[in-house]
């Protein structure tokens, strides 16, 4: 059972929110989600086509084009999961 659900969270997140996802998903601790982190994080919920998966999110989140999920993208993050359903623990 998620332990939370996107589609229960009220957007846009607050910052407080925003710090505790790229904590959990930001695997090389470098302040900001890269495709491998996306995937990596999407395997360990035990999703399946990770790196597919991983690669549309970031398409779709990274309004800059600098190929990371930023703080100041995440809400586009959560809205694309909330959008396709993804759960998150």
């Amino acid at each position: 059972m998620p332990m939370w659900n996107p589609k229960c969270l009220d957007l846009p997140l607050s910052e407080e929110q925003q710090q505790r996802l790229l904590e959990k998903f930001d695997f090389d601790k470098d302040g900001r989600l890269s495709k491998k982190d996306l995937e990596l994080g999407l395997r360990q919920m035990g999703l399946r086509f990770c790196r597919w998966r991983a690669g549309r999110a970031l398409r779709h989140a990274d309004l800059n084009k600098d190929r990371y999920i930023s703080k100041d993208e995440i809400n586009e993050l959560v809205k694309y999961a909330t959008k396709w359903g993804l759960p998150a623990n």
